[in-house]
């Protein structure tokens, strides 16, 4: 059995860099964890709403980088950091200049400035393997009746990652691609919209349940 390139399913590589990154996304100080060519995953100590949107903003030497973003999941750590407090961690996704925000990271990591995190890489290698094997043994997925009540916040940011989709069918086939990888074959088939609810599924880093995309996705603004 053949495990897909991670570089061509989940997720494009990430990137860290020796020390901590600080920054501001909106009006808010964040550090950045990690960060790829879609995307960032940011630390901050006051909470940031889903959906929310702002400009990434951050310096690294002589380099100065922004570009403008949606908060597409948030959490509250379970252990405190170094100062002993409970900070948020959000997963932030690009909105424009994706090429600008590639090639920056390129030249910061070909100074040396970043480094690949190749231990993200070996945990996204297992898990692909983990769910080719499930698939022999994971039963298909049917649709199933939603839950009752959907959370505003949900409903805006499912809304808006589909029609930026409906937007850019380019970008929406290749979140398509990489959701279908680790699928049983045949699930979701019985579903209006299939393809553009797996891909809005798969770029929101599948942060929200795909029952609740079915629900919303044939609502209008």
């Amino acid at each position: 059995m053949t495990t897909p390139d991670v570089r061509d399913s989940r997720e494009t590589e990430r990137f860290i860099a020796d020390g901590p990154i600080e920054g501001r996304f909106g009006g808010t100080d964040v550090t950045i964890r990690d960060f790829a060519e879609s995307g960032l995953q940011i630390e901050h100590a006051e909470p940031l709403k889903l959906a929310a949107k702002g400009r990434i903003a951050f310096s690294l030497d002589e380099m100065k980088i922004t570009a403008p973003g949606i908060v597409i999941w948030s959490r509250l750590s379970q252990t405190p950091d170094a100062r002993g407090r409970l900070v948020y961690r959000s997963g932030i996704r690009l909105e424009a200049d994706l090429e600008l925000f590639a090639r920056a990271i390129n030249v910061l990591a070909g100074s040396g400035k970043i480094r690949r995190d190749d231990a993200s890489l070996d945990r996204k290698r297992k898990k692909l393997k983990t769910r080719e094997q499930e698939k022999q043994l994971r039963p298909v997925i049917r649709t199933t009746q939603p839950a009752p009540s959907i959370p505003p916040d949900q409903v805006l940011l499912v809304q808006h990652a589909r029609d930026r989709l409906r937007d850019n069918p380019n970008e929406a086939s290749k979140w398509y691609n990489r959701a279908k990888y680790s699928l049983a074959e045949g699930s979701f088939t019985n579903i209006p919209h299939r393809e553009e609810v797996l891909a809005v599924w798969e770029y929101l880093e599948r942060s929200i349940d795909i029952q609740i995309i079915i629900a919303i996705f044939p609502l209008k603004r």
